[in-house]
């Protein structure tokens, strides 16, 4: 049975908890390339 989970940062740090160790640096990676695609970035460097 699913336990629930209070919030979304508990949520994202038991799934980090739960990766194995070797998949650290992936899961890392994946992170950082969605917080990019979702940030929004100055008018000046949009429209280049």
């Amino acid at each position: 049975m699913y336990k629930e989970i209070p919030s979304y940062e508990e949520a994202i740090k038991h799934e980090i908890q739960e990766t194995p160790q070797e998949y650290l640096p992936n899961l890392l990676q994946i992170i950082r390339l969605f917080r990019e695609s979702v940030t929004l970035k100055p008018a000046a460097i949009t429209f280049r």
